[in-house]
């Protein structure tokens, strides 16, 4: 009887953890991010060019979910389609490969952008307040 409460137990514990994990992430983001759904090519230093989606979006990176696996450290040229209040909005960057998981049959890679973002972070800045308000 006790192991089965201890195993009960843990696997509430085990949420708790996680929702203290994601807690930590976020107070650890220097900007602030919001949902997305954009469309997205990524080319490699190959020129090899994968369709993608954006998931979420801060003026710091982007996290995409593409069918490729991309090494951490790497650089992706993206060309991103947003789409946000009847405007659509097409920029162009370079993002550093951060953080990488497979998840529903897809990869979702966070990139840091590494190329100057000042042509556009204005709309993603707009985009991220009024999605989080």
């Amino acid at each position: 009887m006790a192991e089965d409460e201890e195993s009960k137990g843990s696997g509430e514990s085990d949420e708790a953890a996680k929702s203290d994990k994601q807690d930590d992430q976020k107070k650890r983001r220097k900007h602030p991010r919001a949902k997305c759904d954009w469309k997205v090519r990524v080319v490699n230093k190959e020129k090899k060019q994968f369709p993608a989606r954006a998931v979420n979006v801060s003026v710091g990176g982007i996290m995409l979910s593409v069918d490729q696996k991309f090494d951490k450290g790497e650089n992706l040229f993206i060309e991103v389609s947003a789409y946000f209040q009847g405007k659509s909005n097409k920029f162009q960057v370079v993002g550093e490969v951060v953080y990488l998981v497979f998840q529903s049959g897809s990869f979702n890679i966070g990139l840091r952008f590494a190329t100057d973002t000042s042509k556009f972070e204005g709309f993603i800045k707009y985009y991220v307040h009024k999605r989080t308000e």
